[in-house]
């Protein structure tokens, strides 16, 4: 009579629970590489996005400093026919009324 030698599956499983472990920290390891690696490459876009829109921002402010110094306006108001209100006080109102 042959004895059949058994064989414990423990070895097996554990050999195939220690294979998908390895899997799936890999896997899991490249997802998380390749998330961080896109959110850096985002967030440098967004840095660059942010440091022209503050360029953007000190150009208009400057332009609209220039457009509401004091001289500016003058000059706006002269082209277009308004006479400052001291000038008008100064000489008389029927005087300016005559012209």
């Amino acid at each position: 009579m042959v004895r059949k030698v058994q064989v414990s599956p423990w070895p097996a499983a554990a050999v195939v629970f220690v294979g998908c472990l390895a899997l799936s920290y890999g896997a899991s390891t490249l997802l998380g590489n390749s998330v961080m690696e896109s959110a850096r490459r985002e967030a440098g876009r967004a840095e660059s996005r942010a440091r022209v829109a503050r360029d953007e921002t000190a150009r208009l402010q400057r332009r609209l400093d220039r457009l509401t110094s004091p001289q500016s306006v003058a000059s706006w108001a002269r082209l277009r026919g308004f006479v400052p209100v001291h000038t008008v006080f100064s000489r008389g109102v029927d005087e300016r009324a005559a012209h």
